[in-house]
């Protein structure tokens, strides 16, 4: 069966830049008879990685006879060999499983220029460091010596800490999630295969759902905040399912992944379909993965 969609890539190349990351532009056009619904993703070639790509916005809705167009970022990781690679776009309908409606684009191609790592800032200063930590020391060895005295030692109050909070981010971005659709928060992917899903989008007719972990994934709602990845690392996380119609916009949803990551969801709008009966809303969400 022909799918009355097609998906055109922008040109015949991605071009990289230094740090090995660039972007495509492809279009997609319904030719059919009715509005689709579709979720634009990639297909990666031989030697290249899921990983490396990225796509803003997944699902985009097409009226009949019209074009859209979906953005495809490319981020290649330090250290990966050189060489060219390919890359193809892909959509399907949203309503549909993948293999009953995909269609591919033409293949692009990318060169990838092998990228070095960063020598980090502590390697290039080791010596000083090491002087530094001599002096230190010197410095407590002699104030020993100075003040040490004979009074016997105070106890003192147990010290206590408190999470940090994580800096280094591995993935960040939009997604839309519907009803009966997993998201693996890793690398930000909806919808997601069984084995990497985090948290699954269980719908409660007539018009409520649950945010249900999967495969491991720990989470906890807590309220709107301006440093989430901070009082994500200090809240306690669980397996207690999260209510839809509780989850308020610009509150957040602490997740810890199935791959022992740390990840933040934050809820940016409630799109309700107008359906009879109405069906729990689609979830436009903001999220971050971190390293």
């Amino acid at each position: 069966m022909t799918s009355p969609w097609t998906v055109t890539p922008g040109g015949p190349r991605i071009e990289l830049d230094s740090a090995g990351r660039g972007e495509m532009t492809f279009t997609i056009d319904n030719h059919g008879p009715v509005d689709q619904r579709l979720v634009f993703d990639v297909v990666p070639g031989e030697g290249a990685a899921r990983t490396w790509f990225n796509v803003p916005e997944p699902q985009v809705l097409v009226p009949h006879g019209q074009a859209v167009r979906a953005q495809l970022q490319v981020a290649v990781p330090p250290g990966t060999p050189a060489g060219p690679r390919t890359c193809a776009g892909r959509a399907y309908s949203a309503e549909r499983a993948p293999e009953e409606s995909s269609v591919v684009s033409d293949p692009v191609t990318f060169d990838v220029r092998l990228v070095q790592r960063a020598v980090p800032w502590w390697r290039r200063w080791w010596w000083a460091l090491a002087a530094g930590a001599l002096l230190l020391i010197v410095l407590a060895v002699v104030l020993i010596l100075v003040l040490g005295g004979d009074d016997p030692p105070t106890d003192n109050p147990p010290v206590t800490t408190t999470p940090t909070e994580p800096t280094a981010i591995r993935k960040t971005g939009g997604a839309l999630f519907n009803q009966n659709e997993t998201i693996d928060l890793d690398d930000i992917v909806v919808p997601a295969p069984a084995r990497t899903a985090d948290l699954l989008y269980r719908p409660l007719l007539p018009s409520d759902g649950f945010i249900v972990a999967q495969n491991g994934a720990t989470l906890a709602k807590i309220g709107p905040s301006d440093r989430p990845g901070r009082d994500c690392a200090r809240t306690p996380l669980g397996t207690a399912e999260v209510q839809v119609s509780t989850w308020q916009v610009g509150e957040v949803l602490c997740v810890r992944t199935n791959g022992g990551r740390l990840a933040f969801v934050v809820l940016d709008q409630k799109v309700s379909l107008l359906r009879l009966p109405p069906p729990p809303p689609q979830l436009r969400l903001s999220a971050t993965a971190f390293e």
